[in-house]
């Protein structure tokens, strides 16, 4: 049964009832992004391609997306007043990331309901990981057996339930690997309970999933319900961030989990581009994470595709009609650039591939610095080619 929060959400959501037909675009019409990351300065790249005026509210004046907009308005996102004056001015509003203040996400949802993709009661569900999965209950979509982690005596009843090894996430705030332990053996729960002891935030059990290898997909609906689906890719990821990307692949349980997750959608009403994870274990397909927002998994689409992940969201929140995503090459490959020292990034010139960098003054390891993507016949010679020469980069 989907829990309070969730029923009132969903109660929210229906009764919302947004103008499907927002007026022709006019040029210098303006849309902000809410967060500065490499996410946001992609979306705003191609958003200049229709001729809007972009706008980021970020909270320091050096984020990538500050680096290609004239429009900056640096704040917080717990002030309430500032996000408030922020979308005030704009046309559209986006996020980069779904970890905004809940409290203004609600407000922002009453005052502006029809100019911000995705509608900030979905940011809020889905931000949430233990909502995230009872959504994915709600709507039948498979996934793995998870259960809420309120005290460290729960540590105990997960091992229990769900019949030994499992992984702790925070249900708030962990990307990228942080926020997420695993109980690989009954004595690692004491020091899992440490974690839940001194955490302002919640935890959810999920059932470790022996996996053959992972997947992910990009969704995009716009405003009157159209939805289209990128290719299905591999992806592999290191120490819980995505290293590389390879496709297009196939699974079996695809076209059956792609109707739920398209009626999932349809039923939220959801407007912009998801990220999709699955754990793969020969016959299923689980869902291991939902992302609001494009996702490090659909970068090839920058030259792969005719048209973008980012352009594609762009696109759904200004309710353009979606064309099915047009292949332009037989096989694609991307490797994340993550930063290994403190020092600049260095890249040779003579890459075969199509180097795409985000600008980010300060370096560190393990930070996203950049990807490159790869085009052309076979997965296994593109994928072979991009590790080898993401060697030959100073990271």
């Amino acid at each position: 049964m989907p829990s309070k929060i969730t029923q009132k959400l969903t109660s929210s959501v229906k009764s919302l009832a947004p103008n499907h037909r927002p007026p022709p675009l006019a040029s210098r019409q303006k849309i902000g992004f809410l967060g500065g990351g490499q996410l946001a300065r992609m979306c705003l790249l191609e958003a200049h391609k229709l001729g809007l005026e972009t706008h980021v509210f970020c909270s320091a004046l050096n984020e990538p997306a500050t680096q290609v907009t004239r429009h900056t308005q640096v704040g917080s996102f717990k002030n309430k007043l500032e996000l408030q004056s922020f979308c005030q001015q704009m046309d559209y509003v986006s996020f980069e990331s779904e970890f905004v203040s809940v409290e203004a996400l609600l407000e922002l949802e009453n005052k502006f309901p029809n100019k911000i993709f995705p509608k900030p009661s979905l940011m809020l569900r889905f931000q949430n990981r233990l909502e995230q999965k009872r959504t994915l209950q709600e709507f039948k979509i498979p996934t793995s057996p998870f259960l809420e982690v309120k005290k460290p005596e729960d540590l105990d009843r997960a091992w229990n339930d769900l019949k030994g090894p499992f992984v702790l996430k925070k249900t708030f705030g962990g990307y990228d690997g942080y926020g997420t332990f695993f109980a690989k053996k009954l004595s690692d729960l004491e020091g899992m309970s440490h974690q839940v002891l001194n955490s302002d935030v919640g935890f959810m059990a999920e059932k470790f999933v022996p996996f053959r290898r992972e997947l992910a997909v990009i969704l995009v609906r716009n405003r009157q319900g159209h939805l289209i689906d990128l290719p299905l890719v591999e992806t592999f990821q290191t120490e819980g961030r995505c290293d590389w990307v390879q496709g297009p692949t196939k699974h079996s349980a695809w076209p059956r989990v792609l109707k739920r997750l398209k009626n999932m959608l349809h039923q939220l009403d959801y407007v912009g581009a998801m990220g999709v994870e699955f754990f793969d274990t020969g016959k299923e397909l689980l869902v291991n994470e939902i992302a609001p927002r494009v996702h490090n998994s659909g970068h090839y689409s920058q030259d792969a595709l005719f048209e973008s992940q980012f352009l594609l969201h762009v696109k759904a929140g200004l309710n353009f009609q979606l064309q099915t995503p047009q292949i332009l090459t037989p096989a694609f490959a991307m490797v994340n650039l993550l930063g290994e020292s403190d020092g600049p990034v260095e890249i040779p010139r003579d890459l075969q591939g199509q180097v795409h960098l985000y600008g980010k003054a300060v370096n560190h390891p393990k930070r996203k610095m950049g990807h490159i993507n790869y085009v052309g016949k076979k997965q296994k010679d593109l994928l072979k080619l991009a590790l080898k020469e993401r060697k030959r980069c100073r990271l």
